[in-house]
């Protein structure tokens, strides 16, 4: 028969995507032997609540980009991945650390990927670093500003909702990435809001990293994170009946899917 014997069309396999690489700590990606181009989450480190005093602002997220970059196939990348408030970087591609809250009654949060928020009454939110992140909220009387984060900026208070940060599933899971530390109504942080959150409006599924902390306390922001995906690097993938002719090349290659 005209394809080999079997009754079907004749399927050209594709390549699946290859890798993810997440690193939590400054390390070295090396890109695969056939490597070109991968997806990348570059988040620097959330900035920190203003102070134990409950004036204080909460902190912003940490700066985020995300893309595409080509890659050597081979060839080893310096990876830095920032503490809280620190930046990260990979690649020539850098991000900002998050800012602090406002200290005390009437300060400003500080800039970073995304601004703090502002201590109580008349604070304003610190700016954010174009393309990374948002400006902190402002304060208004007695409730203190939070956190500006990755998507959007935080919102003045009472109504006082935290930036929001990026929703990603580069990881193989939905993450999100560089949120806002909160301020709550009653200007109360959250121990033990995962990252180093604070209290939150929630989003939609409660995985967060790279957090500034929430108002009422010092403590740090979350810490950075880089994700590295390869595209197109992967097994090839197919289904449906193949062309004998075909699947001796691919086997003969070393890539017939299992």
């Amino acid at each position: 028969m005209a394809n080999g014997g079997v009754i079907g069309v004749a399927i050209i396999p594709t390549q699946g995507d290859g890798p993810t690489t997440t690193f939590t700590s400054t390390g070295t990606y090396t890109a695969g032997p056939t490597a070109s181009t991968v997806n990348y989450l570059i988040a620097a480190g959330g900035g920190s609540g203003g102070g134990a005093d409950e004036i204080s602002g909460a902190g912003g997220a940490g700066g985020l980009l995300n893309g595409t970059s080509p890659v050597s196939g081979g060839s080893p990348y310096a990876v830095v991945v920032g503490g809280a408030a620190s930046s990260s970087s990979w690649n020539s591609i850098s991000t900002t650390g998050g800012g602090a809250g406002g200290p005390t009654r009437n300060t400003s949060g500080s800039p970073g990927g995304s601004g703090g928020g502002a201590g109580d009454y008349s604070g304003s939110g610190g700016s954010g670093t174009a393309g990374q992140g948002n400006t902190g909220g402002n304060a208004s009387g007695e409730t203190v500003g939070s956190g500006g984060g990755q998507a959007s900026a935080a919102t003045t208070n009472p109504t006082g909702l935290v930036g929001d940060g990026l929703d990603s599933s580069i990881s193989g899971s939905p993450v999100i990435y560089s949120q806002g530390g909160g301020s709550g109504s009653a200007r109360t942080g959250a121990s033990t809001a995962p990252s180093g959150g604070g209290t939150y409006e929630p989003g939609p599924n409660n995985t967060y990293a790279n957090r500034g902390y929430g108002a009422n306390s010092s403590k740090s922001g979350g810490s950075g994170v880089v994700i590295i995906q390869e595209i197109g690097n992967g097994p090839f993938l197919a289904s449906g009946i193949w062309n004998l002719k075909t699947q001796f090349q691919y086997k003969k290659a070393g890539n017939w899917p299992s």
